[in-house]
């Protein structure tokens, strides 16, 4: 086990920290990987799966916040994104007799949500006649106006049924299930419809964190919880983004609040949240909430390189819930809110910024830039993939120390000819005297900074000779 930073580390590997004491305004961001937690009419919930275009999203949880949040952020720029459904759900079910009656199979949707109670299922004499049945399932789409049809003739029992559905349409519709009289056929019964799926679209706050602890295992950079205003929740994922980028997980959320939210009440919000690795977004856009604003930066944030700012930068949106006036515009940036606001360009981001508050009334903290923590971050990151690769676990031999800062400097390189960073110095690697196992790596860089001000003096003169 060794201590560095004040942390202590038993797994072997590389490991980082920024100093941000030089420097006015320094950084976060390990690339554009996305994950969006909410709420849908469709999908499996408690699990994270991984899209890359919205026409395979939609045909998993087909509606609801999560994939109205997801196409926002892909029609903004985002290329993937994880999605899970917080919440219990439920399937429907419809079950079917035997003679007695007596329990022969239950039909149970693949899918979770109230939609599946639209599923229906006849059963009817066989072909061949009536010892045999034939089973059909159907679901009718009144938003494509498609009929989705499976059936199975000449089943003798329901064991044969199970079986035949099993094998024909895993991914189908229905699932039957055996009960007591599975080895008799079930009763004729004319279309009837599946029962008691359910969206659950209000999740407790329980169910929401248990969500966002699901991306503990997986390395994503921007989190945004589709629809959530809750501050407790929103308070939880930053707890979740704080503990992860502290193990080798950086990431940032991306939050907002009600639509029509004044200044005020989100600047409250900001100053609740105070760290460099939440945004909260304000107002709402488009009669939606602002969760919804925020999953439109959240996609803009996922398309641009980490050192790209989103000051000024137009999103897709009609129109503002809120026009602020020039004092709350100064209140907002001031307080961390990363406001949009509408001029006769469009509606734009007022400044890209987190909710890290200022450090006094004349010096901002330095991760009040979105862009520049997710420099820092970017650099830790790669710093740490490359150096692991090559170095972890390789033989200690004598000038080790000089390979390993020729490839610190090269990676440097990179990332200064990539337009993350302006420059770096003093470059410098020493093998521990007391422990040669531990290897310290350290270096200065200077982030690009966007440019925020352009002061212009114009000074009249009687005349140009």
């Amino acid at each position: 086990m060794v201590t560095f930073q004040g942390r202590s580390y038993k797994q072997p590997g590389s490991y980082s920290y920024t100093d941000p004491t030089a420097l006015v305004g320094v950084g976060l961001g390990t690339g554009g990987v996305v994950a969006i937690i909410g709420t849908a009419t469709g999908g499996r919930p408690g699990q994270v799966t991984l899209f890359s275009d919205p026409v395979s999203a939609k045909n998993a949880y087909r509606g609801g916040n999560l994939i109205n949040a997801a196409n926002y952020a892909w029609a903004a720029g985002a290329n993937l994104i994880y999605l899970t459904r917080p919440g219990n759900p439920l399937q429907a079910s419809l079950l079917l007799n035997a003679t007695g009656p007596a329990a022969c199979i239950t039909a149970t949707s693949i899918d979770y949500g109230s939609w599946c109670n639209s599923i229906q299922t006849k059963v009817e004499n066989a072909t061949s006649g009536p010892t045999n049945c034939k089973i059909t399932v159907q679901y009718y789409n009144t938003s494509t106006g498609q009929t989705t049809t499976e059936v199975a003739d000449e089943m003798a029992t329901g064991t044969a049924i199970i079986a035949y559905w099993a094998a024909n349409y895993p991914q189908g519709l229905v699932a039957f299930t055996g009960g007591v009289a599975v080895a008799n056929r079930p009763l004729n019964i004319v279309f009837t419809p599946l029962a008691s799926g359910t969206d659950d679209l209000t999740p407790l706050a329980a169910a929401w964190q248990t969500a966002i602890d699901f991306y503990n295992k997986y390395e994503v950079n921007l989190m945004h919880p589709a629809g959530c205003e809750d501050a407790v929740t929103q308070a939880y994922l930053l707890a979740h983004c704080i503990t992860n980028s502290n193990n080798r997980k950086e990431r940032i959320c991306i939050v907002g609040g009600p639509a029509s939210e004044t200044a005020t009440q989100s600047t409250t919000r900001a100053v609740n949240l105070n760290s460099s690795r939440a945004v909260f977004v304000a107002p709402g856009t488009d009669s939606e909430s602002g969760t919804m604003t925020a999953a439109r930066i959240t996609g803009m944030l996922a398309g641009v390189d980490v050192a790209t700012a989103l000051t000024h930068q137009t999103i897709q949106a009609s129109t503002v819930a809120v026009k602020y006036t020039d004092t709350e515009k100064d209140s907002l940036i001031t307080l961390g809110v990363c406001a949009i606001e509408e001029v006769p360009q469009g509606k734009r981001v007022l400044r890209s910024i987190t909710t890290a508050q200022d450090l006094s009334t004349t010096q901002e903290n330095p991760f009040k830039e979105i862009s520049i923590q997710r420099i820092a971050d970017y650099v830790n990151y790669n710093m740490r993939t490359n150096l692991e690769t090559a170095f972890v676990g390789k033989k200690g031999v004598t000038g080790i120390e000089a390979s390993i800062n020729a490839s610190t400097t090269s990676i440097l390189v990179r990332l200064r000819e990539a337009e993350i960073i302006q420059g770096f110095r003093n470059v410098n690697v020493k093998r521990d005297t007391s422990n040669p196992q531990i290897v310290y790596v350290s270096y200065e860089v200077a982030p690009i900074s966007p440019i925020n001000f352009i002061l212009i003096t114009t000074r009249l003169v009687p005349i140009i000779a």
